[in-house]
């Protein structure tokens, strides 16, 4: 594959100026779930003109964007389920909803800026290939330790663990919610 044009990528989901307050249209989508894969430079503005449109929306999978290189995401009101799949390019990721439950993340570790604490149910983080960016440091972790620290399923690779979750501890962290049964907590 040559090599791919790099580009940022903000979507907005649920912002309260693009919901309309009056009745549905015919025009109007009722999306919950939307699978996006192989966005690129030239598409991503008309996905994310497309997304906003979708006042419903409650899980977004995002996969195998090469040339993806920063992303932020917002949701005021509604999105539950973030999955974010190869995306090998991916250098910075910021998020920001209230409500997101599951967040599943595979790929190189980007720089991470998750800006409320969620109550995540299920996180996965996948970064076996290591971080993103040369300039990383274990308290750059520390933001998303908090956010998955209440979840009851968390999935984590090895290098996640070594490299993250451990050197983080302190004697006093604690997995709050965490179900420590055979399906809780895999390390692959």
């Amino acid at each position: 594959m040559p090599n791919p044009t790099h580009f940022g990528w903000q979507i907005e989901l649920n912002n309260p100026n693009n919901l309309s307050h009056h009745q549905p249209t015919p025009s109007t989508f009722f999306v919950k779930t939307l699978n996006l894969i192989s966005v690129n430079h030239l598409s991503n503005e008309a996905a994310s003109c497309m997304v906003s449109k979708f006042e419903l929306l409650e899980n977004l999978k995002i996969i195998g964007c090469h040339g993806l290189e920063s992303m932020s995401i917002a949701s005021n009101t509604k999105l539950l389920s973030l999955t974010i799949f190869d995306c090998p390019h991916l250098k910075s990721l910021h998020i920001r909803s209230y409500k997101l439950r599951t967040l599943l993340y595979r790929g190189k570790f980007p720089w991470f800026l998750p800006e409320f604490h969620f109550n995540l149910g299920n996180a996965m983080l996948d970064s076996r290939q290591g971080p993103a960016y040369n300039t990383f440091k274990t308290c750059d972790f520390d933001r998303v330790l908090l956010t998955i620290k209440n979840s009851e399923i968390l999935t984590l690779c090895k290098w996640t663990f070594e490299a993250l979750i451990y050197l983080s501890l302190s004697p006093f962290f604690q997995f709050c919610r965490l179900k420590w049964s055979y399906c809780g907590w895999i390390i692959i």
